[in-house]
């Protein structure tokens, strides 16, 4: 069994890619509501709206995995990280560093759609954490560490700039002349 689905419970299927929720989660999320330091329906929407923001990330990661052409197995969702677990037969590094980007650049998404209520309405703490929480765990996200997205997703400049090169590089030799 996958270490990332031990000690989780399927909760739904979505698009055919099973969801999972680690059992942890619930318990943390149960004891927010009660123990944390605003009224319990706020510290309940805040901690929904953290589990969200974990899910939205991990949605934008199996949306690219499938439009690279590649095959999600599950997602799943943990009260300080989450997984989206996937194979292929060549996932590229371009794949991988398009794939790291995906789950910020869902977070990102999620972040405008939260901004346009909170202009309108002004200080309500759920959208709050929609939007700076869930910019923070981007920003954190992108740290260029081991096991964090930006160690796949920095490369991404590298490999563009790589590809650029190459493809001048051939442009340049295919409109040359060939002398025999």
């Amino acid at each position: 069994m996958d270490p990332h689905l031990r000690h989780t419970a399927r909760v739904a299927t979505i698009h055919g890619i099973p969801v999972h929720v680690g059992w942890s989660t619930l318990v943390v999320a149960v004891a927010i509501a009660l123990l944390g330091p605003f009224a319990p329906a706020q510290d309940t929407l805040n901690a929904v709206a953290y589990l969200l923001i974990v899910g939205v990330h991990e949605a934008g990661h199996a949306w690219v995995v499938r439009r690279r052409g590649h095959h999600v197995d599950a997602i799943t969702v943990h009260m300080t990280h989450g997984a989206c677990m996937y194979h292929g037969i060549d996932v590229t590094p371009l794949d991988r560093a398009l794939i790291a980007w995906g789950g910020v650049a869902a977070q990102a998404l999620l972040a405008i759609a939260a901004s346009v209520p909170l202009a309108v309405f002004g200080h309500v703490p759920v959208l709050e954490v929609l939007v700076v929480i869930n910019l923070s765990i981007a920003a954190f996200n992108l740290l260029p560490f081991p096991g964090r997205d930006g160690e796949d997703a920095w490369t991404l400049f590298r490999l563009l700039e790589e590809q650029g090169a190459t493809r001048a590089w051939a442009k340049r030799h295919r409109d040359r002349p060939r002398h025999r």
